[in-house]
């Protein structure tokens, strides 16, 4: 009976250790990969918002505010002038697979317009929605950033993709100015987001394969460590197993000087034999036997 305790409590001790340290492991590795999947995330968001602002930046910088402020009324979109100012945005457009829509905007009244949109007329992506925004339409769906650039004069971006009538984008802004120094309209740039959801769903199944990678090798750790206190235990039994047979020879060797009565003599060895038994057995017992014997004891 004392046996199995023992080693129930051996058993248990050893499953015990490999369990913390496997789960420790795994909840660092899981730590570790949140840092790690939320600061890849916001890189991407920053590369793609910083990029986004350069060209709207950019596109912003050649625009002839002045002449864009006479295209105020829809008559002038039919006008050589209009067509001439739609040229350098639709060159840009052109040579930039990545852009969807390219457009300039202005605030008036608290309200957003289009002006320039170098997009063709029709329907080509057949959603049912005119693809082309027209002089003085209004954008009645312009997203939080949008409205920053154009209320407060300076470049912003979406820091994710944005749904309005015409699609999903994630999208840049950045204004031009008068000679007055005064903020006239903001050129906007669309994406459409299945390039940014892509490169964020690469990043996600890296996460998951980690995540499986540490789950591995939390069970491998753990069950190392399971393994290793295991052994540890069987060194102690033969450790303890060699002070018992010093123990006996020593205290029969001191009974017999002392002249002790030999049934007493006897009577200690034969206690002593018995525990060495018990010794014996535990120490050549293999893992294998060991670790079901312990198991079964639990379960008893």
């Amino acid at each position: 009976m004392d046996t199995w305790k023992q080693k129930r409590a051996q058993f248990s001790n050893a499953l015990l250790a490999g369990f913390v340290a496997g789960a420790v492991v795994f909840a660092a590795s899981i730590v570790t990969g949140l840092i790690v999947y939320n600061k890849s995330l916001n890189t991407i968001q920053a590369e793609i918002r910083e990029n986004l602002i350069r060209v709207a930046a950019s596109t912003a910088s050649i625009i002839d505010v002045e002449q864009h402020k006479l295209f105020s009324t829809p008559e002038t979109q039919n006008t050589i002038e209009y067509q001439k100012a739609l040229e350098p945005l639709r060159k840009i457009v052109n040579s930039q697979e990545d852009i969807r829509f390219m457009y300039t905007c202005i605030l008036k009244d608290g309200k957003v317009y289009f002006i320039l949109d170098p997009t063709p007329a029709g329907d080509a992506d057949k959603d049912g929605v005119e693809d082309k925004s027209n002089v003085m339409d209004e954008y009645s769906e312009p997203s939080p950033a949008l409205i920053s650039a154009l209320s407060r004069g300076k470049p912003d971006a979406d820091d994710e993709p944005y749904a309005d009538s015409w699609g999903t984008f994630i999208s840049g802004y950045a204004p031009f100015f008068d000679k007055d120094g005064k903020a006239v309209g903001i050129v906007g740039i669309d994406l459409t987001a299945e390039n940014y959801l892509s490169r964020k769903s690469g990043i996600t199944q890296s996460a998951l394969i980690g995540l499986i990678i540490a789950l591995f090798m939390s069970f491998a750790i753990g069950t190392g460590v399971f393994f290793g206190r295991l052994a540890s235990v069987k060194t102690k039994h033969e450790k303890d197993l060699s002070d018992e047979a010093l123990s006996t020879q020593k205290n029969v060797l001191e009974m017999v000087a002392k002249g002790d009565d030999y049934r007493t003599v006897l009577n200690r060895i034969c206690a002593s034999l018995s525990n060495l038994e018990d010794g014996v057995a535990i120490v050549l017992s293999d893992n294998n036997e060991f670790i079901v014997e312990s198991a079964v004891g639990i379960l008893t």
